[in-house]
């Protein structure tokens, strides 16, 4: 599970343009079932202070990983990141 929270932390920084390494440039794969819980479902109660408090955050997805693949993400194009959206602004 540790392994599995350094990757996923890794592909956040990376998607949201905070590092620039070839080891944090990894695509992340999961491959499993997942549950979708709402804001209306009595899960939510429980599961929503496990996370930090996002502006317009719809859903959680719970996954159960069968598998877990990283390919290297040369192929992905590079972008550059320009800031947050101003439409979810709190």
């Amino acid at each position: 599970m540790d392994v599995f929270k350094a990757l996923l932390c890794n592909t956040l920084l990376v998607h949201h343009g905070n590092v620039m390494s070839n080891v944090l440039s990894l695509i992340l794969r999961l491959y499993g079932h997942g549950n979708v819980v709402l804001p209306s479902d009595e899960q939510w109660q429980d599961l929503a202070p496990k996370f930090p408090s996002i502006v317009g955050t719809r859903q959680i997805i719970i996954i159960d990983v069968h598998r877990v693949q990283i390919s290297c993400g040369y192929g992905m194009p590079l972008y550059d990141y320009q800031g947050q959206r101003p439409t979810l602004s709190a």
